[in-house]
């Protein structure tokens, strides 16, 4: 199934018709007034397709204006442990507009831009009026999040009054059971309590490890608020916001909870931080199934269509220019070396596109494609592409064992790059007299390589150090604490910042008056 990001784009589509009537009625009166010109057929046939095909470029235009989402991927994210249930008041008193255009409607674009920031951490939605309702419970799948959040109305509640505390409750429940830290609840309220109390609640938050962030939305001056009175008449109450039980129950939870007025500067990255720092211990990198976004093919689309619109009125369609390009369709076609080079190219745009794992398919096809054609040659950059996406997810023995795989006789410059990977392999197991052979021979390869030099000295001065630290006693105790071949390295760094400010002239400092 196709869904789209922005739909509300797919409306520019309408455009086409009153653009596509237009050209039809204007054609109808050039085929009227010039019926007599002999190449009428020819101009009324190539504005047609011209016609058809512009339209087809605008609506696939629309669809990338949309972005499209068709299929899935596999992708590694790095998601963070913590689960935040965003519990919103939709009482009536967040209609007023002491916060333009309401209340509620800030809270909506507030909550809308921070889901924005937490796109790899779960989070649901809660209701809160006269008791709590879980709205969305705990997803990865933030768009059914932000629907559920623009439809926010009190109207969507029939209860009455505003009861925080079972809003609270109904976010804690929202959690799992055996989930024992990095629960966030982030409270959007202008804190007019008419039922329940939150200092109910404070001995279940510090039991449950849950950090509260109670975000407050109106003015100290408030707003004007129609209400019935006990007579059923109408009446007129202000509303202000009530922050000090809020900020009274904050302090009494004393567990890193927070509160925080909605228009305080930096206030959403003061929330964002306060969450990123509950699961800081907890992050791991996950394999999840991603939407494709199809862009790049509505964009192409559209300009193969409206480059066709303009040819057609270049040259004459007619049966013996068809079946001669029928023809030469099917008789012309990639060869096997330009389909393993098609299929190389889709691996590297794969792999600046994040997506490792399409990128291993397309380079591992090329490398199959290259070695049943017998050409080496390409079969090596197959493999040195396999290698560095292998090393861009940390598995360095699979990157080292595809370098092993390339031949001898392939290109210098790919073997010089063959021999500093395993270099730099070596160099992160620590081998520092394998790195510093590996960098030597990336170095009689192609002896321009600046960083292979600066590499190969740093790995032969670290062996050194291996050597003198070998032959010396250690005390325990500093051996512990500190690592011989990491000072080595600073010394070095040092030593070389030192010389380098010794040898560049000093100029004089001009005064504070020259400024």
């Amino acid at each position: 199934m196709i869904q789209f990001e922005h739909p509300f784009m797919l409306l520019l589509c309408f455009c086409v018709g009153p653009a596509v009537v237009l050209t039809v009625l204007r054609l109808k009166r050039i085929k009227k007034a010039y019926s007599s010109a002999a190449e009428l057929p020819f101009v009324m046939r190539s504005a047609s397709i011209r016609l058809a095909a512009w339209a087809m470029a605008w609506l696939f235009l629309c669809a990338a204006a949309a972005v499209p989402l068709w299929g899935t991927r596999k992708q590694a994210v790095f998601r963070q442990g913590n689960s935040v249930v965003f519990a919103v008041d939709i009482s009536r008193s967040m209609t007023v507009t002491d916060m333009p255009p309401t209340r509620l409607d800030f809270a909506k674009r507030y909550l809308e831009f921070m889901i924005a920031q937490l796109e790899n951490t779960a989070c649901a939605l809660v209701t809160v009026k006269g008791r709590g309702i879980l709205s969305v419970p705990l997803t990865f799948e933030h768009r059914s999040l932000n629907t559920a959040l623009q439809r926010l109305s009190p109207q969507t509640a029939t209860d009455t009054g505003t009861n925080l505390e079972q809003g609270i409750q109904t976010a804690l429940d929202a959690f799992p059971k055996k989930r024992l830290e990095g629960k966030v609840i982030v409270l959007c309220t202008d804190g007019d309590e008419t039922a329940g109390s939150l200092m109910q609640l404070i001995p279940r938050l510090k039991e449950e490890q849950a950090l509260l962030i109670i975000v407050g939305f109106g003015t100290g001056e408030g707003a004007a608020l129609s209400i019935l009175n006990e007579k059923g008449e109408k009446a007129i109450r202000q509303v202000p916001l009530v922050k000090d039980p809020l900020e009274s129950v904050i302090k009494q939870l004393d567990n890193g909870s927070m509160y925080i007025h909605a228009s305080e500067s930096g206030s959403v990255w003061k929330i964002l931080n306060a969450i990123k720092n509950t699961a800081q211990d907890s992050e791991n990198m996950q394999y999840v199934e991603k939407p494709v976004r199809r862009v790049f093919e509505c964009t192409l689309l559209a300009l193969l269509f409206f480059s066709a619109g303009i040819l057609s009125g270049l040259c004459r369609f007619n049966k013996h220019i068809l079946m001669t390009s029928a023809v030469l369709l099917l008789f012309v076609s990639c060869t096997p070396k330009q389909r393993m080079q098609i299929t190389h190219v889709r691996g590297v745009l794969a792999a600046h596109r994040g997506d490792s794992n399409k990128a291993i398919v397309q380079f591992s096809s090329a490398e199959a494609q290259a070695q049943k054609m017998g050409d080496a040659q390409l079969a090596g950059y197959a493999s040195f592409s396999l290698a560095s996406v292998y090393l861009l997810q940390n598995e360095a023995e699979a990157a080292s064992h595809k370098l092993s795989e390339i031949p001898e006789n392939a290109d210098i410059r790919l073997r010089a790059l063959q021999w500093y990977q395993q270099g730099m392999i070596a160099f992160g197991r620590k081998d520092y007299a394998e790195a510093a052979d590996c960098f030597k021979q990336s170095l009689m390869l192609y002896g321009a390589d600046i960083d292979a030099k600066k590499n190969y000295e740093l790995c032969r001065r670290l062996c050194v150090v291996q050597e003198e630290t070998a032959q010396k006693p250690v005390n325990a105790e500093a051996q512990a604490d500190t690592n011989p071949q990491d000072e080595a390295v600073l010394q070095i760094i040092q030593k070389k910042e030192d010389t380098k400010w010794k040898n560049t002239p000093q100029e004089e400092k001009p005064a504070i008056n020259d400024y």
